[in-house]
């Protein structure tokens, strides 16, 4: 048969609440047993909750406007307008994050990797563009989303990303694993999430990089905080957790692993910058446009992270500018770190609801007590649902 939405729902929901009603019955849903099949299905859940996020800011900031007439003065019909402009700025963005996939739709669980045959500059002979192209178009929409109409990082806007890192990366991830484990009849001591579905590794890192750089505000520190974390994973690839870094979703940057002289030399070149902005106090502000030579180009980038109100270079600035970039490392490693958890406890509840369930045909190897269909499983689908309905009204 096809794949219907209703029994597509339905799979799904069989996976999470009740996965013995599908083992007992496997040739009734032997059509989701092709792993391409379980991608498709990954791949639209984990990227239907960023879709929706947006286009959430987009139908929120147009239906204030309907109220133009009804605002009470000026500053709230300019205050709208703004949001308004805001929120279609997102529009290219959902464009190329979506060209991103429909362009490159050859595999559901890898991203089609495409050749040069000139030599580039830093640029590999053999790389996946598109998987990199949805992935800094997923940071900038959930940049714009954590805005919506505000001037900095709200609860609001943290809690709405909250739930859209729990549909991407718990629930999509317990699906996954609970439907390949099903057909796949064995449950392996290591699961190995680099030959996941690919839409999550560009929701991923537009999850991470896009909530650690909007609440860094954006600043050069930020810049130099992901050169450390970069640098120091390239000289310690075995030794550093992969919590710090959820390496498997790092797309562009994990081309650069292990490249230890690439980022040793930019972070020497972000060093002599430093330096650059200690020796020369001219103030870029006066430099014409046509006249942005190699040494004024080096003052205008030094002065984003020394520049004070005048557009003047200050060397005083600078240990400022070290304690915010370790406070940037840490917000970073934070927030890694808690996408990295909601990931590997999808992993342990797959695992646990697999072992504890009906004894009759079980998986070969693999026993445990007979326990209820309503369960931690049948809580996650509520929660899966729930989370849905409060991205939708919130």
């Amino acid at each position: 048969g096809g794949y219907g939405m209703f029994d597509c729902l339905k799979f799904a929901a069989l996976c999470l609440s009740s996965p013995n009603k599908i083992i007992s019955n496997k040739f009734a849903w032997n059509k989701f047993a092709c792993a391409s099949v379980q991608a498709k299905l990954v791949n639209i859940a984990t990227v239907l909750p960023l879709v929706i996020w947006s286009l959430r800011i987009i139908c929120g900031s147009a239906q204030r406007c309907l109220y133009f007439d009804r605002m009470p003065d000026q500053e709230h019909q300019l205050a709208a307008v703004e949001d308004l402009v805001l929120s279609l700025a997102t529009l290219p963005f959902i464009g190329c994050f979506g060209f991103g996939f429909l362009f490159d739709r050859k595999y559901t669980r890898a991203w089609q990797v495409y050749a040069w045959t000139a030599r580039l500059p830093l640029i590999r002979r053999r790389w996946p563009i598109f998987r990199d192209i949805a992935a800094l178009s997923a940071t900038a929409l959930v940049a714009f989303a954590l805005e919506d109409g505000t001037n900095g990082l709200t609860i609001h806007g943290v809690f709405l990303w909250a739930v859209v890192a729990c549909l991407a990366c718990f629930h999509s991830v317990l699906f996954e694993y609970m439907a390949e484990k099903i057909f796949m009849g064995v449950i392996g001591t290591a699961w190995q999430y680099e030959s996941k579905p690919r839409a999550q590794r560009p929701v991923i890192f537009g999850l991470r990089y896009g909530l650690a750089a909007y609440a860094c505000n954006f600043q050069m520190s930020f810049v130099d905080a992901v050169i450390v974390l970069r640098l120091a994973k390239s000289l310690l690839i075995r030794k550093m957790p992969t919590a710090l870094t959820v390496e498997t979703s790092e797309c562009i940057f994990c081309e650069f692993t292990g490249k230890w002289r690439l980022w040793t030399a930019i972070a020497a070149a972000r060093l002599s910058m430093i330096a650059a902005a200690g020796m020369d106090d001219l103030c870029v502000d006066t430099i014409p446009l046509l006249e942005l030579d190699v040494r004024n180009l080096l003052k205008l980038f030094a002065t984003t992270t020394f520049g004070d109100v005048d557009g003047n270079l200050c060397f005083a600035g600078a240990p400022k500018h070290f304690v915010n970039m370790g406070l940037d490392l840490i917000t970073l490693i934070f927030v890694n770190v808690s996408i990295y958890s909601m990931m590997k406890a999808a992993e342990y509840l797959g695992r646990y609801l697999l072992k504890n369930r009906p004894g009759e045909n079980a998986i070969p190897g693999v026993t445990g007590p007979r326990v209820a269909d309503f369960g931690p499983g049948a809580l996650a689908l509520i929660g899966w649902v729930v989370s849905f309905g409060v991205l939708l009204t919130a």
